[in-house]
């Protein structure tokens, strides 16, 4: 098992960055591209969303993202002090529905369509959100 923890402020700019040093430390295990297309959009759809819907001021707050290698799975585990949201009260989306009405609740609907598992708990104030995303 191998990890990186990586915290970043919510800032729109620092996704970017965030995802190449994800992609760096990703590289060495030979993924397959559609691995990390998957892994690269879950990150992104669960930053995004939470910069843009998750705070009610412009403070800086910072995020912080767990991405753990077991030999059979990547694991993501974001951590963040914006408002209280699990995504798996979230009604799931049909593809049509998703194709007519882009601009709400797209990104959960890519994300629960590029994993496998997923948990949400609020812990002292804060939104804790693991993906698991199977290697097979």
């Amino acid at each position: 098992m191998k990890s990186i923890l990586i915290t970043m402020p919510n800032d729109h700019d620092e996704v970017n960055n965030l995802l190449k040093v994800v992609n760096v430390f990703l590289e060495p295990r030979h993924f397959s591209a559609n691995m990390i297309t998957a892994v690269n959009l879950v990150i992104e759809e669960s930053l995004i969303n939470t910069i843009q819907h998750g705070y009610d001021d412009e403070k800086e707050h910072l995020i912080t993202l767990k991405v753990t290698l077991n030999p059979d799975e990547v694991v993501l585990k974001f951590e963040d002090d914006a408002r209280e949201f699990n995504p798996l009260a979230t009604p799931r989306m049909e593809k049509s529905e998703a194709l007519l009405d882009s601009a709400k609740g797209l990104g959960i609907h890519l994300v629960r369509n590029m994993m496998n598992a997923m948990s949400y708990s609020r812990e002292n104030d804060k939104n804790i959100l693991e993906i698991w995303i199977y290697l097979s």
